[in-house]
């Protein structure tokens, strides 16, 4: 049994961010998970359970859950257990991301919503993922009614798989020419007569199985025709468990290049990975698994990013001896030896709102140097390894000044960011650290909005592949 999520307490954890117009957002949640309500929702403890009540005049509202923040295994079967009461009507189901070559189309498995009473029930569902590569997926809850107050307790997300399986493969995104066949990928997995399927999807659109069968100990795949150009999910399924590759096929002039930085990157050994969501969306492709794929076995990244984190998150989730938000992502932080290690944040620090006329960003410089000298201090309690810290980068600012209308907020203004570098610029200098510039680099980019998704803030397939130039060339 895997289980990815267990709620039998629940505290109230910092606000997703720490002002503006998201401050109507709660994260709830138990120790290494979270749950992030909509502005709908009021949510609160009552004798040692979530409750969630529809706000006055709203007459539907959805709470996400944040599953760890991991890679989600698509291929799988996954059960929902929980107890509720209340009164109104809910509804569970998941949603997630089924293409990621842009912001990502919303596709969802719902259940039939039901009618809450005052006395606890069980509820048990099971979600059928066995043939879709969804991503990131989320377990949802609908309240559905005016007045809808939903008492929840004892919640578990977890997936029946088969524990004398393993699975074991390279990690890290394969990159594949375009217009060439793809090189058989290749897995290791005991038992050594394991039999299982493939899911192969063509740019997270459609899907195709194909059998598994071991032979000796190994698993290989060999696409029977040559990939498009894009992006690719392979997913290798054995009795419940399931392990993802992502591949990008591209030209073969940026292929060439990469492989020539990384053949040149003086990268190695263990790198732990710091960050926010341009480090933690789009796994299996970012511009750190793209890295990884290209490196191979001299450098094993350690990738602890979290979408929305900023420098005060981040001090505080280090120095926290409580729970936290997503504190599970930093869980063997401590444990590992380090060779190295990266630091990216910088888009939520320098977010500012329309609630406060866009005159500051989120987090002042000042302040950015006051949590990076508590997270820096911390990092040293448990490694000596040599730090870089990142720019934060340079944004399109007519995608971001067309979605502040929308969104009430603004990422990426210049002087905000060019301040946040400074005041990271003067921290390296004090702690001996290394200022990495991609400030520059980025600003100088010509269609600098097709390096970024539709949203302007994160990085689209193409910005992925050029930071991973950057990196490869620079560190």
């Amino acid at each position: 049994m895997l289980v990815f999520l267990t709620c039998t307490g629940w505290e109230v954890f910092q606000n997703q961010f720490l002002g503006g117009d998201f401050e109507s957002r709660n994260d709830v949640g138990y120790g290494m998970r979270a749950f992030t309500t909509g502005a709908g929702v009021e949510a609160s403890l009552e004798e040692g359970a979530l409750c969630l009540k529809l706000k006055p005049g709203r007459s539907t509202a959805q709470v996400l859950t944040i599953l760890r923040g991991k890679q989600f295994p698509g291929g799988t079967c996954v059960q929902v257990k929980a107890r509720i009461r209340g009164k109104g009507k809910v509804q569970f189901g998941f949603a997630g991301q089924m293409d990621m070559m842009g912001c990502g189309k919303e596709e969802g498995l719902w259940k039939t919503s039901l009618m809450l009473s005052d006395d606890w029930k069980s509820v048990n569902y099971d979600f059928d993922f066995s043939k879709t590569p969804m991503d990131r997926p989320l377990l949802l809850l609908r309240l559905l009614q005016d007045g809808t107050e939903l008492h929840i307790d004892d919640l578990q997300v977890l997936s029946k798989w088969d524990d004398a399986v393993k699975i074991s493969t390279r990690p890290g995104c394969i990159l594949n020419e375009v217009g060439t066949p793809l090189d058989e990928i290749v897995y290791d997995v005991n038992p050594w007569n394991a039999k299982g399927q493939f899911l192969w999807s063509d740019t997270f659109r459609e899907m195709r199985t194909f059998p598994a069968e071991a032979k000796e100990g190994h698993l290989a795949f060999k696409l029977p025709d040559t990939p498009s150009p894009g992006l690719h999910r392979l997913i290798l399924t054995v009795k419940g468990l399931s392990v993802p590759r992502d591949v990008l096929v591209i030209s073969k002039e940026e292929k060439a290049l990469l492989e020539t930085k990384a053949q040149k990157s003086g990268i190695g050994g263990n790198v732990l990975v710091i960050g926010d969501s341009l480090s933690d969306f789009s796994r299996g492709h970012n511009w750190v698994d793209i890295c990884q794929g290209l490196l191979g076995a001299k450098v094993t990244f350690f990738n602890v990013a979290c979408g929305g984190d900023h420098t005060s998150r981040i001090a505080h989730r280090l120095t926290s001896k409580g729970h936290f938000y997503r504190d599970e992502m930093y869980e063997e932080i401590r444990t590992r030896k380090y060779d190295r290690i990266l630091i990216f944040l910088g888009q939520n620090d320098t977010v500012s709102f329309e609630k406060n006329k866009y005159a500051a960003p989120q987090i002042p410089a000042d302040a950015v140097k006051k949590y990076y000298e508590m997270i820096l201090t911390e990092i040293r309690r448990f490694s000596n390894a040599p730090v870089t810290i990142f720019s934060g980068v340079s944004t399109p600012q007519e995608v971001n000044d067309k979605n502040m209308a929308t969104y009430h907020y603004r990422f990426g203004i210049p002087k905000f960011v060019e301040a946040y570098n400074a005041a990271v610029q003067e921290t390296c200098k004090k702690y001996n650290c290394t200022y990495f510039d991609i400030y520059t680099p980025f600003s100088a980019l010509e269609d600098k909005a097709s390096f970024f998704r539709e949203d302007g803030v994160h990085l689209s397939i193409k910005g992925n592949l050029y930071l991973a130039r950057l990196v490869l060339d620079n560190l």
